[in-house]
């Protein structure tokens, strides 16, 4: 099994727009690591997002670079400050590729968790648009690799 862990695009301001919604830099960032995936051909079963209108935007955009087999999701328990254990639950009943997308600090919660690392070293730490893929054998996860907008900079749409 592939694991996804995304934290969505950069966005606005409280103070500019209360939902947050991803600003132009994110949406940009976002739809460059889109393009970057597309000819990879990942493909998840499901996509899972928080609900917050950033991950919400931030799935839809990634979805269209991935083969999901199942619509994306709204999913609770993947607001920032939620316990990443009943997620991870979740994730272990699962036998197919699943793109979770979610927020600080919950993203390097669960990355760390799974890859049983101490949390105080900040062992993995998620820019805006980051994302991880892991990978599992035999209930033992690794990190396969980690991609940032930053890293993709040269990248024209």
């Amino acid at each position: 099994m592939k694991l996804y862990v995304v934290r969505h695009g950069d966005a606005l301001s409280k103070s500019i727009n209360p939902a947050r919604p991803l600003s132009s830099d994110g949406r940009r960032d976002i739809e460059k690591l889109a393009a970057f995936l597309k000819p990879r051909k990942l493909a998840v079963a499901e996509i899972w997002h928080s609900g917050k209108e950033r991950s919400r935007q931030t799935a839809e955009i990634l979805s269209s670079a991935v083969d999901s087999q199942k619509e994306i999701k709204s999913i609770d328990g993947l607001n920032p400050e939620d316990p990443v254990d009943p997620i991870i639950e979740e994730i272990l009943s699962l036998r197919d590729d699943l793109m979770i997308v979610s927020h600080l600090p919950f993203v390097d919660k669960l990355t760390c968790k799974l890859l049983n690392c101490n949390r105080d070293n900040e062992f993995i730490t998620f820019p805006t648009g980051g994302i991880a893929c892991l990978g599992t054998s035999l209930g033992s996860w690794r990190l396969i690799w980690f991609l940032y907008p930053e890293l993709l900079s040269d990248l024209t749409l």
